[in-house]
């Protein structure tokens, strides 16, 4: 399957340390026993650690092509827990999972992502978008209506049942428009809000927090 560890040589959390390129989770510097599925879901919440992950897209993006139960996803998340400790995932009743853990350091192995010029106020990040994407097939045509409609639009609503995968097809529209707005493309939660008043705070925590931390790790 392809996830989105294209870059990243290591992400380091408390006792643990994942290594993507050699998918190996280290305890105190030595490996850890850890199925496939079960690293694979704990890759794709940690690159995804700034917002909750549902289940039909833990589903699709672990399983890929396949017809699984839920039942599977809870089993790895509970063999997760129980290696990692009980707070690293936490699950948000009716919407799926986050993980919870402080990462303390990423390091990078592709150059820094492109700036803004401006020497004389702070580096701009281009969004807090993954720098790849795991494939998304067969929506060719939904990609194209979607970047079409942002294009002349400011604000487009992508609307339908759960589980069919709108999620994905908008980060994926997002992430192909990145070079196209000088401050790059975000992705912001809003689900969980309540209070419309909550929503430009909101947007600011994300967007103020993703920079601090692209600046510690320079």
């Amino acid at each position: 399957m392809a996830l989105m560890t294209g870059t990243i040589a290591k992400y380091r959390f408390e006792r643990f340390e994942v290594r993507p390129a050699s998918r190996q989770l280290l305890v105190d510097g030595r490996p850890a026993k850890l199925g496939t599925r079960a690293l694979d879901l704990l890759l794709t919440l940690i690159e995804r650690r700034e917002r909750v992950v549902t289940k039909n897209e833990l589903l699709q993006l672990v399983w890929p092509g396949l017809v699984v139960e839920e039942g599977n996803l809870t089993v790895h998340i509970v063999a997760l827990r129980k290696l990692l400790g009980p707070t690293a995932i936490v699950t948000i009743p009716g919407r799926g999972y986050k993980f919870a853990l402080q990462i303390e350091g990423v390091e990078a192995q592709a150059p820094e992502p492109k700036r803004r010029d401006n020497s004389s106020g702070p580096d701009l990040v281009q969004g807090n978008l993954p720098l790849q994407l795991a494939p998304l097939y067969g929506r060719d045509k939904d990609l194209a209506a979607v970047r079409a409609l942002v294009e002349r639009h400011r604000l487009v609503s992508v609307v339908g049942p759960g589980g069919i995968g709108k999620t994905r097809l908008v980060q994926a529209v997002a992430h192909g428009l990145r070079e196209d707005f000088s401050d790059g493309t975000w992705l912001i939660e809003l689900a969980p809000l309540t209070d419309p008043q909550l929503v430009v705070p909101t947007v600011g925590r994300v967007i103020v927090g993703h920079a601090r931390r692209q600046r510690r790790l320079r």
